[in-house]
Formats: C-alpha cells, sequence, structure tokens
C-alpha cells in the first residue's frame, strides 16, 4: 500500500503544477474562435520559371516580413510544400485588402525609355504625353502616325537598368509637394550604378515601373551621385507606406495566388467557444452521472480521474502552445466521453474478477492488467487516425487532431495510473468493502431463463440489415437529385456567413443577392432570436465581395457579415484527393496494426482479425456515407473537412468495441471451454464484453448529443456524423465483425477438412455448465437469499469462501 500511497502524492503535485500552469499560461486560440484570417497562397511560376523548396521558403520570409510591417501581432507563417505557403493572422481590419496587397509581387524596376523623345534625344519616335485630370497623372504614348501606344510595347523596347533587389530597406513613405511619395536609397552597387546611368543620360527619361505598370516617368536634370530617389504615382499617404513597407521586405521571386481564404469576426469566435462550453459541461454531467449510476463507487473514482484529466489535458495543451480552434474545442469534448472508455473496461474486467471470487485488491489489480491489451489496441487506433490528420490536412483540422491525441494519451494515464491508485487506496477503507458499491448485479444482455443470446447462430439476420442500411445509403448516394452536397472546399467558390435579424427569410436573401446566384441556407442562433445565414457562390473577386457584403448590411438592418471563406478550384481537388487517401490510409493502417497485434501464430492468422475489422470499418464508412446524403437532402447540410475530420475519427474510434470482443476472443481462444467449438466461443466473448461495448460507446453518445443539442450549428454535421458512426461501428463490432471471423474461421477449416460435425450445426442455445455458473454469479451477486458470503484474504491472495445456510444469520456481503 506504500506504493499507491507514494503514487497519489505523485498525482498531487501533477494536479498543482497542472493547476499552476492552467492559472498562469494563456491558450493560444484559432482564428476561428479569436477572429482573424487565414489565406493559403499557392506560387504560379511561369514556363520555364525554377521553383523549388528554396524559393518556397524564399517566399514565406517575403510574405512574412510584410506582414510584420503591416504591424499584425504574431502572425502564423507557414510553407506548405510544394507550393503553398498559409498566412494566419489574427483581428485587423480591411483583411481582404491585406490578403489581396500580400500576394503582390512588388517587382520595382527602373528602366530607360530609350525610344522616348527627350531633349537628349529629340529624333525618337515615340511621343510621350502627360495628361492630368484631377490631380491624376494619365501617361499616353504616341507613334509617328498619332496612334496611341500601349504601355506593354513600351516596356518591351525599353532597357532595364536597376531593380528592387538594389535597394536598401529603408524606404518610407512621406510628404513632398502635396504628393505622397516613396523615398528609397540604394545600396552600394546600386549606387553606383544609378550614378553613372544618370551621368551619361541627362536630358533623358528614366521610367520608374511597379508590377509591369508605369507609375512615372520622370526626366534626368542632371546626374544623382548621392544614391537616394523618390517614387511618385498618385499614391495616397498610406498606398505610400504601404509599397514602402513591401520595398523593404522585398520582391516576390514567382507570382501568388489566393486558392484559399477564411474570415472569421470576433463576435463569432466568442460566440463558438459559449456555445461549445456549455455542450462540454452538460456532456459531462451526464457522463458523471450514468458513470455513478451504473458503476457506484468505482464510478465515483473514475469521477476524479477524469476531472483530473480534463486538467491534465488542458494544462499540456496549454504548456506545448497548442492552438485551440473551434474542432480542437470538439476533440476536447469529445475526448472527455473517450476517457472513461478505459475505466469501463477495467471496471468490467475487475467485476467479473469479484464474482469469481478474488479478493477487493487482487480483483482490482487483475481488472487491470487483464483489460490492457484492449486499452493499448484501442487507443493506438484513435492515435493512427490523429498521425493521418495531421500529415494530410492544416489548419484548424490539425488543432483536433493534435487535441485528440494528447487526450488519447492522458486519458491512459489517469485511467492506468490515477483511477488504479484512488481505488487502492479507498478499498483500504472499511466502507468500502461492501459489495453493493461495486454494481455487481448490473450487467447489459443478462441471459434469460439460463439461456444466453444466440449471436453468432443469427447472423443471417444482423447482415441482412446491414445489407438493407447500405442499400438504403447507396439509392440515396446516387439516386437523381441525390449525393452528398459538397461544399466549397470540395467544389471552390465562396461561403459568407451572415448573422441576420429574426424575420428574414431565405427567398428574401436570395432575392436581394440574385446578381450572385447564391445558395442560401438558414439555421437558428441557440440562445438568440437571431438567424444565421449560409450564402454560397461562385469564387468571388475581392470588389464583387465587398458589393455582396454592402447589400447585405444595407438591405436587410442589423445584419452581420461575420465569416467568409474562399476556396480556388485547385485546392478543393486537392482537398477531395487527400480527403479519400486520409480514410483509405486510415482503414489500411488499422488493418494492419490489428493484423501484427492478433498474429499469435503468424501475421497470415492474425490477418483475419485484421480483416474483419477493416470489413466492418468499410461497413461504418458506407452507412455514414448514406446519412451524410440523407443529412444533406434532408437539412442541406454539406461535407467539408470538418466533415473528412468526422469520418476519420468515427474509423478510429469505431473499431475499439471490435478490438474489445477480439480480445476476448483472443483470450477465450487459450482456455477454451470442454467440447465448446470456435463459433460457440466467439459467442461466449460476445455476450462477456456486451456490456462494455455499450457502455464505451454511451458515454461517448452522451457527449456528442450534448454537442448535437447546444454546440451550435456549425458543429451539427461533424456532431451527427460522428454520432451515426458511434451507433454503427457499436452495431458493426458485434454482429458484423465477430461473425465475420467464425465465418472466416469455418472457411479455414474446412478447407483443410478440419471441420466436425458439430461445428457444422447452429450454435445450441444453452450454454454450458461452466458459463451458467458465470452468468448466476453476474446475476446474483446481491442476491442474500441465496447465499451469503463472507471472503478473508488467505495466503496468495486468494478469497476463502464460507457457505452459509438459510437460516444462518444473514450478513451483508463484504470482501
Amino acid at each position: 500500500m506504500s506504493r499507491y500511497r507514494q503514487l497519489f502524492f505523485f498525482i498531487l503535485v501533477l494536479c498543482a503544477v497542472s493547476a499552476w500552469i492552467v492559472a498562469t499560461k494563456e491558450m493560444r486560440r484559432g482564428l476561428d474562435l479569436a477572429g482573424g484570417m487565414r489565406v493559403v497562397y499557392e506560387a504560379r511560376p511561369g514556363p520555364g520559371q525554377e521553383f523549388n523548396n528554396q524559393t518556397l521558403q524564399t517566399v514565406a520570409r517575403i510574405l512574412e516580413r510584410r506582414v510584420n510591417a503591416s504591424g499584425v501581432v504574431e502572425p502564423v507563417v507557414q510553407p506548405k510544400p510544394p507550393r503553398q505557403v498559409i498566412v494566419e493572422i489574427p483581428d485587423v481590419k480591411n483583411k481582404e485588402e491585406l490578403a489581396t496587397r500580400l500576394s503582390r509581387p512588388t517587382k520595382l524596376e527602373f528602366r530607360y525609355f530609350k525610344n522616348i523623345q527627350s531633349d537628349r534625344n529629340p529624333g525618337a519616335p515615340i511621343r510621350m504625353q502627360v495628361d492630368r485630370e484631377n490631380g491624376n497623372e494619365k501617361i499616353v504614348f504616341y507613334d509617328p502616325e498619332g496612334k496611341e501606344v500601349p504601355h506593354s510595347k513600351i516596356l518591351a523596347d525599353s532597357e532595364l537598368i536597376l531593380t528592387g533587389a538594389d535597394l536598401k530597406d529603408n524606404a518610407r513613405g512621406d510628404i513632398s509637394g502635396m504628393r505622397s511619395v516613396v523615398r528609397i536609397e540604394f545600396k552600394p552597387e546600386g549606387k553606383e550604378k544609378f550614378a553613372e546611368f544618370t551621368r551619361r543620360h541627362v536630358g533623358d527619361y528614366l521610367a520608374i515601373v511597379l508590377n509591369d505598370q508605369i507609375l512615372s516617368v520622370p526626366v534626368i536634370n542632371e546626374a544623382i551621385l548621392g544614391g537616394k530617389a523618390e517614387i511618385s504615382g498618385n499614391f495616397t499617404p498610406q498606398e505610400a507606406q504601404n509599397l514602402a513597407n513591401d520595398l523593404n521586405a522585398g520582391a516576390l521571386p514567382v507570382p501568388l495566388e489566393i486558392v484559399e481564404q477564411n474570415i472569421v469576426e470576433a463576435s463569432l469566435g466568442a460566440q463558438y467557444v459559449s456555445q461549445s462550453v456549455k455542450a462540454g459541461i452538460y456532456g459531462l454531467v451526464l457522463v458523471v452521472i450514468f458513470m455513478i449510476g451504473y458503476y457506484w463507487l468505482p464510478g465515483v473514482i473514475a469521477t476524479i480521474a477524469l476531472a483530473m484529466y480534463a486538467l491534465f489535458t488542458f494544462a499540456i495543451l496549454k504548456w506545448m502552445g497548442v492552438t485551440m480552434t473551434l474542432p480542437g474545442l470538439a476533440g476536447f469534448i469529445l475526448s472527455v466521453g473517450m476517457a472513461v472508455d478505459a475505466n469501463i473496461l477495467i471496471f468490467e474486467r475487475m467485476k467479473e474478477e469479484l464474482r469469481a471470487g478474488k479478493t477487493l485488491h487482487s480483483a482490482i489489480d487483475a481488472g487491470f492488467n487483464r483489460a490492457w491489451t484492449a486499452i493499448l489496441d484501442s487507443n493506438v487506433c484513435t492515435i493512427i487516425t490523429c498521425l493521418v490528420l495531421i500529415a494530410l490536412t492544416s489548419g484548424p483540422v490539425v488543432g483536433f487532431a493534435k487535441t485528440l491525441a494528447i487526450g488519447v494519451l492522458v486519458s491512459m494515464f489517469t485511467a492506468i495510473t490515477v483511477s488504479r491508485t484512488l481505488l487502492h487506496l479507498v478499498t483500504s477503507f472499511g466502507f468500502a468493502q461492501n459489495a453493493r458499491l461495486y454494481g455487481l448485479g448490473r450487467q447489459w444482455m443478462q441471459p434469460v431463463g439460463g439461456k444466453g443470446f444466440d449471436i453468432i447462430g443469427r447472423r443471417a439476420i444482423w447482415f441482412s440489415i446491414s445489407g438493407v442500411i447500405i442499400a438504403t445509403g447507396l439509392v440515396l448516394l446516387f439516386m437523381p437529385g441525390g449525393g452528398l452536397k459538397k461544399g466549397i472546399e470540395f467544389t471552390g467558390g465562396n461561403m459568407i456567413q451572415v448573422s441576420l435579424p429574426a424575420g428574414v427569410t431565405a427567398p428574401q436573401v436570395r432575392s436581394a443577392l440574385a446578381e450572385f446566384s447564391p445558395r442560401v441556407q438558414l439555421s437558428p442562433e441557440a440562445g438568440t432570436n437571431r438567424t444565421t445565414a449560409y450564402i454560397r457562390t461562385k469564387e468571388l473577386k475581392p470588389a464583387e465581395l465587398d458589393r455582396l457584403r454592402e447589400i447585405v448590411t444595407s438591405r436587410f438592418k442589423g445584419a452581420e457579415v461575420v465569416s467568409t471563406s474562399k476556396v480556388g478550384a485547385s485546392i478543393s481537388r486537392e482537398i477531395t484527393e487527400k480527403a479519400i487517401l486520409a480514410v483509405v490510409l486510415a482503414c489500411v493502417a488499422i488493418c494492419i496494426y490489428l493484423s501484427v497485434r492478433f498474429a499469435q501464430h503468424g501475421f497470415v492468422e492474425g490477418f483475419k482479425y485484421g480483416a474483419c475489422a477493416l470489413a466492418a470499418l468499410v461497413h461504418d464508412v458506407l452507412v455514414v456515407l448514406g446519412a451524410s446524403a440523407l443529412f444533406g437532402k434532408l437539412f442541406g447540410w454539406e461535407i467539408d473537412g470538418a466533415y473528412v475530420t468526422a469520418v476519420l475519427t468515427m474509423v478510429g474510434y469505431s473499431v475499439h468495441d471490435t478490438i474489445v470482443v477480439f480480445d476476448r476472443v483472443r483470450e477465450n481462444q487459450k482456455n477454451r471451454l470442454k467440447g465448446e467449438t470456435f463459433e460457440q466461443m466467439v459467442n461466449r466473448s460476445i455476450l462477456q464484453t456486451f456490456a462494455r461495448s455499450i457502455n464505451t460507446s454511451l458515454t461517448v453518445v452522451l457527449v456528442l448529443v450534448t454537442l448535437l443539442l447546444f454546440g451550435g450549428s456549425v458543429l451539427h454535421h461533424f456532431t451527427a456524423v460522428l454520432l451515426v458512426g458511434i451507433v454503427i461501428g457499436t452495431y458493426s463490432s458485434i454482429f458484423n465483425a465477430s461473425p465475420l471471423l467464425v465465418l472466416w474461421e469455418r472457411q479455414a477449416r474446412k478447407a483443410k477438412g478440419q471441420l466436425t460435425p458439430a461445428e457444422m450445426k447452429p450454435l445450441v442455445e444453452r450454454p454450458s455448465r461452466e458459463a451458467l455458473e458465470m452468468v448466476r454469479a453476474s446475476s446474483g451477486g446481491d442476491r442474500e437469499e441465496e447465499e451469503d458470503v463472507e471472503a478473508r484474504p488467505v495466503a496468495g491472495g486468494v478469497a476463502k469462501a464460507k457457505p452459509r445456510t438459510q437460516q444462518a444469520k444473514r450478513r451483508k456481503r463484504r470482501f
């Protein structure tokens, strides 16, 4: 016991350190929670233009310098090979304008217009004329016949003298003679070239060109030897300073295109946080009520461990500097339901050991030890899906994957170490010796009349049910007007989220924005009398987006544009390909892992377990796809990056119950009952693990229901997909994966000619005597009129049971 006291002290120290981290460190909030902008730029090198990783790093550095020069606090600039750079900027004004300006190449050139008539070259063929209108200058060129010459022709015939690379990074905006200018200074090499050129070309024109646009064409009045100059070109003071900042940051080596853009206002982020926290609290309360109501004293221990889990996880997230996004927050809340899974597996095992007559402390240790393999394998499968998400996605989804992975690892620690330590310490007190405090009589799927339910023997029924569900889903997927409704991440375009006052209808919004041919979906805002409109359009230019925003705010009084998203066609194709790859990769990786873990007699032997688990996963994915088609038909829900995240999370989690059953099959195969066939042994394994399969899923379902009801409309589809996936995953684990394993084994033995006559018969309803004894122990543990047992530890840790007659004085059963 001294060992557990030491562990308890260690846990208290961890709690104190975690509390200090939570209290002193700020949580980094993602743009979807804090407000801001996320832009994905993609390089577009020209024909024959070299582009490699070094060029990408150069682009990222230039973008970072430009963002910093704009006064943005804590921006994130991240290269994403092979050709993308992700820029995340906290809440600032004029977000769209900033995003566009960052991608401008800022290619500054000083060009000699040798074919322009000047004092030094009056016989040149091209005449230049500067027209002034409303204080602005317009430069026009004419050929000898008086026809206007395009600027592109003039630039093509000019001679390049200097570029922006010849400038020092100290440019600044200034005012000169009521005009805004940019003052520049050349580097030593540029200074010499500039001085030499101006010395030889006094009286000629030297053009200043920015991004192939002629800003000004000043005449060289004298040699400029100081290495300084100024750039003018109808600038406002802010435009002049922006150009100075961009020149200091450097010119982009390749053109950039905005392929994805998401903008969220801070007010919407605060609403997301409020809704998610409320949903998380309700979910936690439901999980606590269930755990205590079903497991009693162990449930109380699990609740304390769950509180420590939340504290430890939150502290680690803050300490590691993980950016908390809306999907990440949902992942944290979801992990609360998952965190008790290990406790459920352990408590159910512990109850079995107690029914078998072990002392309390021995049963605790045996429960933890025997549940460990199932806990490890199921959590590794979840981590596999998290790693796939981190590798193949970006943005808020990565935050979800990191949060969930950290939560899984912490939950293993709290279940194996914290719960075990607390159980051993609490059970040393007298009150904890009461058998009624451990819920031994509570069990799902209690056999009736001494007969166990024949799940394997009725496999044709379960396969038929699955077939009907999948067939219905396929009809919904491929019927005219059906199928998955793809969001802009898969098709490209713009999505604008608008908070509208009460009473505004979808037809009114569509009518007001008819020129943009929008698709409009309305959703009530929880806790308010306002409505959120999701407006989807084709890909809009910045000016068109500004006009749409102006129409909405002017036509509907009190309307507020709270979020805008843009996805280009190229990145939508990339997202589609990666989504398919992610699901396939996760399923295959889980299949391989389980094949290795269950390879008792070689990989081929283990592969049947992995393949049956994979078949159940494919079943689950098909059902979820059909459900999503139904959701799209009924509610207009579209699939997006969060949807792919939900499917992958479902893939990683729905296999948990399959692992629990297969783990018991693996154990029972080593300890087969006399005369028991493989089919009967698998059926017995399912019945033994039925309670833990239901309970592990039920705790997650409770959390998902609260997220669905209180988590806000933005999480509805994400949560609904997970909810369907978890429920159908539990069904397929029990009623599909295990019967498939039996069929595989029968076919293998039939091929070898090893199938016995007994195995060819259907499973007999009446179980073996040993199974009946186990059932009586599980169902009658609290029935004092049948038997009264007083157990005292003896050498070796085995309880010595002393039966009493009905006439003897009844005493409470104690361990």
